[in-house]
């Protein structure tokens, strides 16, 4: 009865679509194939997740395909082929076999991405990670060449950059990713698997560097260009943060946005625009097709020109996931419309998806790769939804014939169509991306549904006058109208942040608890049931209902979650420290109070730690000394999470990796205090004394220290005694406001290690 029920409901499924978009299956299919082996290798999922994650997408792609239609299921084993392929790579052993040595080695190696600046940028001094290509690696320097092949993540010395193509000879030690230890935490391993990369190679001595040679000359002159470009760009602007706002929507350059920055255009929805996207490439497609039209090009010519003008400026820009995958929807519709055949969007989608997983197969697990797909699938599928609920609002216009309409009615009529499509595309980006934001970031954001509308505007303004502009500097020698792009230029970029930090406060951002990742599918399910209206069988007010229902049950539970969330003290301790962390979470009404912040990595943790629990700040930061393994990870911290109060030992002007952060904390407005110093005969104390916070600490030998910590909750006060020793661990003993006590040991260890102990308070 109920498996006949179950095929009755499968029945509903339109596979008409299936004969008008054929790449739809065979895209599945390919994905369910890359999937099977992709999910625990790569991603940490177990063998069952994985295959239950494949076989319901091949039964979904099974379903929706007609009996007519099978040949798409050869995609299956070609996606089991190809990812397999790329997962253990047999072409890169002799690297493999090397690093897993933990020798040092001398590699031979060809940078393949554009992570570079020339010297006409001086002042924006680009990150020092490359992909490269290897050729050969060695064990000694003079020794013979094994040839391999594969990519790597190339660290060069400080102060050291070289161009696209370049073939370098470097020495130094293959090192694993940083992996995610925390719940929540950004997986740098995970993201660089994406991009077929499984090693790090930490290069100390570049021994040769040559010239780009054959066909990659091509995209090196392509680079010079947008370098040229990019000072054109900035010339006659503030050479600060408007600058390289701009510079990075225009031209993907996003190495020098302040991290600060950073953190408040994620917490508003608005980081995508830093990311050369299917917007940017879709405005400057329109671009093209305007200047085209003018110069009187053949209607023909103009759609078979625009892939190549377009592949020139995604090339340029970097070739993200999202532009590719926009670059190539934008190309076959440009062709379809050179040979005067129909082509839906749908199709295009998928076609792009199959022709950047069968070359890039893991992107699959990238989020970039999945965030730009489910959004475009979800506006795709919604458009035609929202803007017939536009002309409903509109009928009563178009009952008027258009020549007896007044020019205020036409002009009247226009603003509401074009006001309610850009309205009623914000709406379906934001129901798509609210479930990814959740999972991955731990953000509500329902400011973005107007600030993402207001946004695209700027966009469309700021890449019409940064093209203008750059084409004045080339063309014209007056200075003024190049000075007044420049002010509009910063004007914009002023008025962006200027959103971009409202959009990231409440009432518009809110932080709160992940929800399950089996609960964000659901949500995408009943998402895309509501969008498509289920072979149209659903009525008007039923696709209303599960248009509501979708968003509050995926709030609801992560609403419910923060709830019954429950008081804990964590552990952390990074690998290139002697002295742990602890993070205190004792009370809803307050955030977190951290303890030390411990190295770079151990800072980013804490800082995941804190936005999986809930919160974007900490009530109080206490550093028990100003050496560096004790507060190195402060600048990480501040910059993800803004702390309320950081409190500091008196000597802390003497260490200068903690000056720009506090100084980054004194401008977001947080507090910044001072231990209160105490000799007596025996030892000597340092005290902190505040309403809801106590802290004393004690030095009784070198190497060791006592940290007591006094927290008020709605229960009561609460005492957290922690003793350290530097060679010998440390322990932590919790007493609740009963008195009761409880301990915890803390062995010694250089490993990153993170340890969450839930606490009870009455």
């Amino acid at each position: 009865m109920i498996a006949g029920k179950i095929k009755q409901a499968f029945r509903r499924f339109d596979t008409s679509i299936i004969r008008v978009c054929p790449c739809v299956p065979a895209a599945l299919w390919l994905i369910a194939g890359i999937l099977l082996p992709t999910l625990p290798v790569a991603a940490g999922f177990s063998w069952p997740a994985a295959g239950l994650a494949a076989f319901l997408t091949a039964a979904f792609a099974a379903v929706m395909t007609p009996g007519e239609y099978r040949l798409p299921t050869l995609f299956l084993p070609l996606g089991l082929l190809i990812s397999s392929l790329h997962l253990y790579a047999p072409w890169s052993r002799p690297a493999t076999e090397l690093a897993r040595a933990n020798r040092r080695t001398t590699i031979q190696a060809v940078v393949v991405d554009a992570a570079y600046t020339a010297d006409e940028v001086e002042w924006l001094t680009g990150k020092r990670g490359y992909s490269a290509g290897i050729q050969a690696v060695s064990s000694d320097t003079n020794g013979p060449w094994r040839r391999s092949a594969g990519r790597v993540h190339l660290q060069l010395p400080d102060r050291q950059a070289v161009a696209y193509g370049s073939r370098i000879v470097a020495s130094g030690y293959f090192e694993l990713p940083q992996s995610a230890l925390v719940p929540g935490e950004f997986d740098y391993r995970r993201f660089l698997r994406g991009r077929s990369i499984k090693w790090v190679f930490r290069a100390d001595q570049i021994l040769r560097v040559e010239k780009p040679a054959g066909w990659r000359r091509l995209p090196g002159m392509l680079y010079r260009l947008r370098e040229q470009a990019a000072t054109r760009l900035i010339r006659h602007m503030d050479q600060d943060q408007p600058a390289s706002l701009l510079l990075a929507m225009t031209l993907g350059y996003r190495q020098e946005i302040a991290p600060t920055t950073r953190r408040t255009f994620v917490n508003s929805g608005l980081i995508h625009l830093f990311a050369i996207s299917g917007l940017h490439v879709g405005i400057i497609a329109v671009f093209i097709l305007a200047i085209e039209k003018i110069c009187r090009v053949p209607f023909r010519w103009r759609y078979w020109l625009l892939p190549l003008f377009l592949g020139g400026y995604t090339l340029m820009t970097g070739a993200s996931t999202s532009a590719m995958r926009a670059w190539i929807m934008i190309s076959l519709w440009s062709v379809a419309k050179a040979c005067l055949i129909p082509l839906l969007p749908l199709n295009a989608v998928a076609a792009a998806a199959i022709l950047i997983l069968l070359f890039r197969p893991l992107q699959i697990i990238d989020l970039g790769f999945q965030f730009s797909f489910i959004i475009v699938t979800i506006l795709i599928t919604g458009w035609h939804a929202g803007m017939e609920a536009v002309s409903a609002l509109r009928e009563k216009e178009l009952w008027i014939p258009r020549r007896s309409r007044s020019r205020c009615q036409r002009l009247s009529s226009l603003a509401v169509k074009y006001a309610g499509a850009l309205l009623t595309g914000s709406l379906i980006a934001w129901l798509g991306s609210m479930g990814i934001l959740l999972y991955t970031q731990g953000l509500f954001i329902p400011g973005a549904l107007l600030i993402n509308a207001m946004v695209a505007l700027l966009a469309w303004a700021a890449l019409f006058v940064s093209f203008l502009k750059i084409g004045l500097e080339i063309i014209s020698p007056w200075l003024w109208p190049n000075e007044f792009c420049g002010f509009l230029l910063s004007r914009c970029m002023g008025l962006l942040q200027w959103l971009a930090t409202i959009g990231s406060e409440r009432p518009f951002s809110f932080p709160m608890v992940r929800p399950w990742l089996s609960l964000v599918v659901i949500y995408y399910l009943l998402l895309l049931l509501t969008l498509t209206g289920w072979r149209h069988r659903l009525a008007g007010r039923q696709r209303i209902m599960l248009g509501v229902m979708a968003p509050l049950l995926l709030l609801g539970v992560s609403a419910w979650r923060q709830t019954q969330m429950r008081p804990a003290l964590a552990v952390f301790w990074g690998d290139r420290t002697e002295t742990p962390v602890l993070a205190l979470d004792a009370d809803r009404r307050l955030p977190p109070v951290i303890v030390n912040a411990a190295d770079y990595w151990t800072g980013h943790r804490i800082a995941a730690w804190v936005r999986s629990r809930g919160y974007n700040e900490t009530d109080a930061i206490v550093l028990t000394g100003r050496r560096w393994e004790q507060s190195a990870g402060l600048g990480r911290l501040i910059e993800e999470t803004r702390a309320r109060t950081l409190v500091a030992p008196d000597d802390w002007q003497r260490a200068r990796h903690l000056q720009v952060p506090i100084a980054t904390l004194l401008r977001q407005g947080g507090k910044l205090r001072v231990f209160e110093l105490r000799e007596t005969f025996q030892t000597t104390q340092y005290l902190l004394r505040q309403p809801a916070l106590r802290v004393r600490m004690e030095r009784p030998a070198p190497g060791r220290e006592k940290v007591e910590i006094t927290r008020e909750t709605t229960a009561g006060l609460i005492r957290i005694a922690y003793v350290h020793d530097q060679t010998r661990g440390g322990q932590v003993t919790f007493t609740d406001h009963r008195g009761q006590p409880r301990q915890w040991q803390i062995p010694f260890s250089r490993q990153p290690q993170w340890r969450e102990e839930n606490i009870r308070i009455y």
